[in-house]
């Protein structure tokens, strides 16, 4: 997969699971770009470890992502932009799918099957906006779905695993990795209490696998 191009996020499980078998099917640290907004550069140890580094948004950058975040969410563009922490990862979702032709997210769909759940959501309907190729993988029902229009929603993709096209964002959710996280209450690291489950997590990773190995050339 030497010509191939990764966006994402550099978070917990999607993000590190695409980053690394990306590695490992051909796609060089060099050629993935693991978006974070300055003043939350963090990326997980699994990446670290198979030499992958974040990109950093500077403050033009991230401008940039809260005008087409409010564009696309919102209807409108405030006249003054208010940055936060949690904001900032939902706006850097921008990067993730701007220079993307195609979405390949593992996550959730929503129960009108209308978008998905969680922060991934804000990437997906940014790539909505910008006329994107979507497929969510949702590890409920083990199978891959695309996007069709406003009025079908997401549909059954009938061919198995789809297409891996040659500059692709790899995204979702963090859901599908068991990490530790602090305890609000008690200060003390805890396991996430979100994760889905061995099952569905094993359903996620093979669903990525595949879809490097069905495009291996």
């Amino acid at each position: 997969m030497k010509n191939h191009i990764l966006y994402s996020g550099g978070a917990y499980g999607a993000d590190t699971a695409f980053g690394v078998y990306g590695v490992r099917y051909g796609i060089t640290p060099d050629r993935q770009f693991h978006y974070r907004p300055n003043g939350n550069t963090n990326i997980t140890k699994q990446l670290k470890d198979v030499g992958i580094t974040p990109i950093i948004l500077n403050d033009i950058e991230m401008e940039e992502c809260y005008k087409f975040m409010h564009k696309c969410i919102d209807g409108k563009v405030p006249k003054k932009i208010v940055r936060s922490f949690g904001k900032d990862l939902c706006a850097r979702n921008y990067y993730q799918v701007k220079n993307a032709q195609s979405i390949y997210a593992v996550v959730e769909l929503t129960s009108d099957f209308k978008s998905v759940q969680g922060g991934t959501r804000y990437a997906v309907e940014y790539a909505k906006s910008l006329n994107k190729l979507i497929y969510v993988f949702d590890y409920r029902y083990e199978a891959w779905y695309v996007w069709v229009n406003e009025k079908e929603g997401f549909s059954l993709y009938q061919d198995g695993t789809p297409i891996l096209f040659e500059k692709f964002a790899g995204i979702g959710s963090r859901k599908i990795q068991q990490y530790q996280i602090k305890d609000k209450n008690t200060n003390n690291w805890v396991n996430n209490p979100d994760y889905v489950g061995d099952h569905s997590k094993n359903v996620s990773l093979n669903a990525i696998k595949e879809l490097f190995e069905k495009n291996m050339k």
